[in-house]
């Protein structure tokens, strides 16, 4: 019963700290470019937005209460995870998926378990960064290996995507 850690972001404190240090920007900007006339007031508009929501997002990293640690092991052949208030046994896996985010050098781990939905972003990862290095795939790799009802997902031209398992149709 080993228990092991990973990192995670919690992005509703992200996006808690994006919005308070966004208003004051989101009121002045609009006002100082005024005199700028259309179109060049919405591109001049767009590029800096696009910049402070680039500076915003790398100095949030920074700021506390969004980076927090959980906890997984195994007790009666079962993953439990812990991570803020919460503790979950992984009994009932319908799909596990390990995939880059939408944000860079992110990983998203999502699992459904028994309906409910688990998903954690990671931290700031390095810039080639593989999935087996993250401190997700440990906890994939462990659910994936008690849960061998699952299959590889496969795409619209059925090849298998990576990192992405379900439940049969029949088992949901």
């Amino acid at each position: 019963m080993e228990k092991k850690s990973f990192t995670y972001n919690r992005r509703f404190i992200a996006l808690i700290w994006f919005l308070v240090l966004s208003i004051p920007f989101i009121w002045f900007v609009p006002e100082l470019l005024e005199f700028l006339r259309n179109p060049y007031y919405w591109i001049v508009n767009y590029l800096i937005m696009c910049a402070w929501i680039y500076v915003l997002w790398i100095i949030i990293e920074k700021f506390p209460g969004t980076s927090r640690t959980g906890l997984y092991w195994k007790e009666d052949d079962i993953t439990i995870i812990e991570y803020g208030e919460n503790r979950v046994r992984l009994y009932e896996i319908t799909e596990i998926c390990l995939c880059k985010s939408p944000i860079p050098r992110r990983v998203i781990l999502q699992i459904k378990n028994n309906g409910e939905n688990i998903k954690f972003l990671s931290e700031r990862l390095e810039e080639n960064f593989s999935m087996e290095d993250t401190d997700f795939y440990h906890l994939y790799a462990q659910v994936l290996a008690e849960n061998p009802h699952l299959i590889q997902e496969k795409d619209v031209w059925g090849e298998p995507i990576e990192y992405w398992y379900k439940a049969d149709k029949g088992e949901q």
